[in-house]
């Protein structure tokens, strides 16, 4: 990768990074949201940024071979033929990498998940430092944002948009991990790292919620990935994964055109899917805390005319797609 630019040069919004921090991503037509989602995971701390893409419709394809050539993060083509699923080949790809090499840490989001970290000042370097020096894994409880009322969708950003949320942990249990790179883990899983059972392998020594409190030593190794904690480990002290999975209706509807990339789909982009994910009890801004080194970042990408080109085009397919459904 070549080129590339600074987010600011205000030592009051950006700091150096403590922690070596890697996020990794599979994405399809999330042009829209691309830069803001970016720019979040920047601020809180990830060094490095790995997003493969496949079956682009909406130029966010376009949009990431731009930010690869400044230098942001890298951009992986995701082309068939597919391995075991169209993620695990791009997990697959994506630990090739050097920018995961390089990385003490891994995490796996995707674009419609921004990690919210409460601890010190939101960055990983906080939420690690609030865990045992053992710990080789931090499971972050999801925390499902509704529409918040909204109806229709406008080119404004989601940390900003959506405020309302769940009230208190329920029935969705998913968590999403942050881990300790090493080689324990033969595969790599939206949700976690997995081992498959093995008496010779160690297991991890210390797997941890976001308090620090552990969590069963084999969390990784039950013979299929693990995505979901008991209930009574489910909580969103020291950070929460916001996870915008509805946004407006009309964007919800254009879900099912668009289709998924994981093998299991079923029941996904129903009226009763909206309805138990659309959580709306609560109001919740505390994502808001990282905004300024986000808006920073954020300038700085729309400092380059051709990122903001392409973000326009994405925006613009977007709206016309909801004009033809609803006509």
């Amino acid at each position: 990768m070549s080129g590339g630019f600074e987010a600011t040069d205000d030592p009051r919004h950006v700091s150096q990074p403590e922690t070596s921090a890697c996020l990794i991503a599979t994405v399809r037509d999330e042009g829209p949201w691309l830069l803001e989602w970016i720019a979040h995971n920047k601020a809180v701390g990830f060094t490095n940024i790995v997003v493969a893409s496949n079956n682009c419709t909406d130029g966010t394809d376009a949009m990431l071979d731009r930010l690869m050539e400044l230098g942001v993060l890298r951009h992986i083509d995701n082309r068939p033929p597919y391995d075991i699923s169209l993620q695990d080949t791009a997990y697959g790809k994506a630990r090739q990498c050097p920018e995961v090499a390089r990385s003490e840490w891994i995490m796996f989001l995707d674009a419609d998940e921004f990690l919210n970290i409460h601890a010190g000042e939101g960055t990983l370097s906080d939420l690690i430092a609030l865990q045992p020096e053992t710990a080789e894994a931090i499971v972050v409880s999801w925390r499902l944002f509704g529409d918040s009322g909204l109806t229709h969708w406008t080119d404004d950003p989601v940390c900003e948009t959506f405020t309302r949320c769940e009230e208190k942990p329920g029935r969705h249990d998913c968590f999403k991990t942050l881990f300790r790179n090493h080689e324990k883990y033969q595969r790599f899983t939206p949700h976690s790292p997995y081992s498959e059972p093995n008496e010779d392998a160690p297991l991890l020594s210390e797997i941890v919620t976001t308090d620090g409190r552990r969590v069963r030593r084999d969390l990784f190794q039950q013979g299929k990935p693990a995505s979901k904690l008991h209930r009574n480990r489910r909580h969103w002290k020291g950070a929460q994964v916001n996870h915008y999975i509805v946004k407006t209706r009309d964007v919800f509807d254009l879900k099912k055109a668009r289709g998924r990339a994981a093998k299991k789909s079923k029941g996904r982009h129903t009226a009763e899917f909206f309805r138990t994910m659309n959580k709306n009890e609560a109001e919740d801004r505390s994502i808001q805390r990282t905004a300024a080194t986000r808006a920073d970042i954020l300038a700085s990408f729309k400092s380059d005319p051709e990122l903001v080109r392409l973000h326009r085009e994405t925006a613009e397919i977007l709206k016309d797609r909801i004009q033809s459904r609803s006509s």
